[in-house]
């Protein structure tokens, strides 16, 4: 088990500690480890950080969870990037509020030099799938990878549609490993895409 992943992981579990709190921490104490084993004096000087949070920290009860995380992610043969990973997407790590984990599955790290996301109403009309269709088809000379959100409606119509022109794809899910949203669609989506990116 991958012992900066681990503590990584603990981190985005502790409430209150969110994104831009959690790069705080890591900056202050050089590493994620490094913030566990932090006295409380110091964590307690760290902007954002209070009594409460410096308390939930010390206590390190959020390891044991965090070691069920990556095992779940072993288990649905996820990888796990954390934002001071070299791999991490070049471009979201410009956000500054950029989730510091992430999770994915399938044949690349999630970033290309040239990227197109689609996004769209679950309840898409003909003339909405038409055009999503017709605009990804024309991105074809391009190759770009196609992001979109793996729900119902133009989201699952980008997918297709970039599989039909050979285009890679990449499903961006808000939900946990533990929650799988469209589980019908993703597996006739899946059976299509074993080879591509993201699938």
């Amino acid at each position: 088990m991958d012992e900066q992943k681990l503590y990584q992981v603990a981190l985005s579990l502790i409430p209150g500690v969110g994104n831009l709190l959690t790069k705080n921490l890591i900056s202050y104490c050089g590493s994620a480890k490094a913030v566990f084993s932090a006295p409380k004096s110091k964590l307690s000087k760290i902007p954002g950080i209070g009594p409460k949070t410096a308390e939930s920290i010390i206590q390190n009860r959020f390891l044991q969870q965090a070691e069920k995380e990556l095992a779940a992610a072993e288990k649905h043969d996820a990888q796990i990037l954390a934002y001071t990973d070299k791999e991490y997407p070049y471009r979201l790590k410009q956000v500054p509020d950029a989730p510091t984990i992430l999770f994915y599955k399938g044949n690349s790290a999630p970033d290309s030099a040239k990227t197109v996301a689609i996004v769209g109403t679950r309840q898409a009309t003909p003339y909405g799938k038409q055009l999503c269709e017709q605009i990804v088809a024309e991105l074809l000379p391009y190759q770009p990878l196609i992001i979109s959100g793996l729900a119902y409606g133009i989201d699952i119509i980008a997918h297709r549609a970039a599989l039909r022109n050979g285009l890679p794809t990449l499903g961006v899910m808000a939900s946990g490993l533990d929650i799988v949203y469209t589980l019908r669609r993703i597996r006739i989506l899946r059976r299509k895409c074993l080879s591509r990116v993201g699938c």
